[in-house]
């Protein structure tokens, strides 16, 4: 296929490249899978079935996890990146190959731009909610420590510290008593957008789909702390 068409860039490439063996079949799956499926995160699951002699995958296994294998050192393909670490059981395709392979299709900026998940807080509209004293005690408090000011403060306070900035809540109680309103209202009181996740719609029966779909959601959640700056 690359052979007999020349003339597109995505072919150009491939034949400078210069890659054999499996080494074209890898990225090949890799592209497959980022330009039909969407998907921007492939797993050994994903190609380990097209290999049936076992010490070749183990080759492949290895050389992946070291960085010796030809696509890692092309600067094709590289780890996905948790939070700053290199997760060696999953790989994309690099920005740079990706501009390469597909300079007409800015898949880097597309991945991000085209999402809807981010709610805006103008959004949300006031509503007044009814709390136990208690409950009441620790909103108050969370909204607080929200307001933009006070969460500078607190964030240079974790940087001194080496610790990550930011933290984590858990709103737990019975359907219905107010947990998604309340977090609406936090984001519409404090100026910050929401980025919902359907917990059902991450779920999959299929080997490794849930785990792959998590990782997407916290990247995404990543690419958006970047992009509003933190």
């Amino acid at each position: 296929m690359v052979g007999a068409n020349p003339q597109p860039p995505f072919c150009q490439a491939v034949k400078k490249y210069g890659l054999n063996g499996d080494f074209p079949f890898l990225m090949l799956c890799m592209c497959a899978n980022r330009l039909l499926n969407h998907d921007d995160m492939i797993g050994e699951h994903d190609w380990e079935n097209y290999f049936k002699n076992k010490s070749h995958l183990r080759r492949i296994r290895t050389e992946l996890k070291d960085g010796t294998y030809p696509l890692c050192r092309h600067h094709l393909i590289e780890p996905r990146n948790d939070d700053g670490i290199g997760d060696m059981c999953y790989f994309h395709l690099t920005d740079a190959a990706k501009q390469e392979l597909f300079p007409d299709m800015d898949l880097c900026a597309k991945q991000f731009e085209s999402s809807k998940e981010l709610v805006s807080h103008t959004t949300f509209a006031p509503k007044q909610l009814f709390y136990s004293p208690t409950v009441q005690m620790q909103i108050d408090q969370l909204a607080t420590l929200l307001m933009p000011e006070r969460f500078k403060t607190i964030q240079s306070r974790l940087a001194e510290s080496d610790i990550r900035q930011g933290f984590a809540c858990l709103f737990y109680g019975a359907p219905g008593t107010g947990k998604t309103e309340t977090v609406n209202q936090l984001a519409r009181m404090t100026g910050r957008d929401v980025m919902p996740v359907d917990v059902s719609k991450i779920k999959s029966c299929w080997v490794g789909e849930s785990e792959k779909n998590i990782k997407a959601a916290f990247s995404l959640y990543c690419k958006y702390i970047e992009k509003c700056g933190g």
